[in-house]
């Protein structure tokens, strides 16, 4: 072991004892968030995902286009993904024009309505694990589609 090892061992259970006595966790609080996402869960429909090959997309660099498809019984949402600057770009068309669709990326939140023809753009994501929420009605109401996460 080495010395950052040692002194990780030594110390970092007595800090996790001091924060359970100064500010201990909430008896249920696990149970309830458990409960509280299960209710939400079902609720909401779950979208498939649809696996789509990489894309050529025409450019001086012969750049790659990532196309990704999710397919739920009341709406559908095509996503493409392109790299620009130092994010991604992604680009959606959902089934239902004037959709509300919510992005999660990491931490994360964003959200945009589709015009009329179902578009919506997401500009500067950052790489990694994200995810769709979408409501075919703009106000939100009724039962939201989720999708499966994907690694950008």
């Amino acid at each position: 072991m080495t010395n950052a090892e040692d002194f990780a061992a030594a110390v970092l259970p007595q800090i996790r004892d001091m924060w359970s006595r100064l500010d201990p966790v909430p008896a249920g609080l696990t149970d309830d968030i458990k409960y509280a996402l299960t209710v939400k869960l079902l609720e909401a429909e779950v979208a498939e995902l649809t696996r789509m090959p990489l894309v050529a997309a025409r450019g001086e660099a012969g750049e790659l286009t990532r196309s990704i498809s999710f397919t739920g019984t009341r709406i559908s949402l095509m996503a493409t993904v392109s790299e620009e600057g130092e994010g991604l770009r992604i680009d959606c068309w959902a089934t239902v024009g004037g959709a509300e669709i919510e992005l999660h990326a990491g931490s994360e939140t964003r959200s945009a309505t589709a015009d009329e023809f179902g578009r919506a753009v997401f500009e500067d994501v950052p790489s990694g694990p994200v995810h769709f929420i979408v409501w075919p009605d703009p106000t939100r109401s009724g039962r939201p589609i989720i999708t499966p996460s994907v690694e950008l």
